[in-house]
């Protein structure tokens, strides 16, 4: 047998015996009361950094690398410019959904816009001109209506 086995083994049994079991459990209680204020203080950080963390890599992005990125970038929202917007006025991650490659950072209208369009810059395309027909048309009344803006 193994060095490694041997101690698992050990360990194994260890974390049956209901006495053992008793006895951890009174001291990491003991334990998680003497210092909290560290453990929540800890936990809280780590927790949010795990979390950015683990969605840049659902998102094939490498943390440093964008954290690289994000330095470099101007700040403001690449496709209209405005300044970050939504819940957590911050830019969001865009990435294309079919490759998962990082595409650049987004306010949240522009994001949600994006994904709603389904990334289909045809439907995309679409709806612009839907929406310059219908200026066009509101221009029209209101030049033969004598409106002015």
């Amino acid at each position: 047998m193994a060095k490694g086995e041997v101690a698992r083994k050990y360990q194994a049994k260890r974390r049956r015996d209901p006495a053992y079991r008793e006895q951890m459990r009174v001291y990491m209680k003991a334990y998680r009361k003497k210092h909290r204020a560290r453990l929540d203080a800890n936990n809280s950080e780590r927790q949010k950094r795990m979390s950015v963390e683990i969605r840049l890599q659902r998102k094939g992005l490498d943390p440093k690398k964008y954290a690289a990125r994000v330095k470099q970038h101007h700040g403001r929202c690449d496709i209209c410019g405005r300044d970050p917007d939504g819940r957590w006025k911050q830019l969001n991650i865009d990435h294309c959904h079919k490759t998962g490659k990082f595409r650049g950072l987004l306010c949240f209208a522009c994001n949600q816009a994006i994904g709603t369009f389904q990334d289909d810059p045809k439907l995309l395309l679409k709806a612009a001109m839907y929406l310059m027909r219908y200026r066009r048309t509101i221009q029209g009344e209101e030049d033969m209506l004598g409106v002015s803006r």
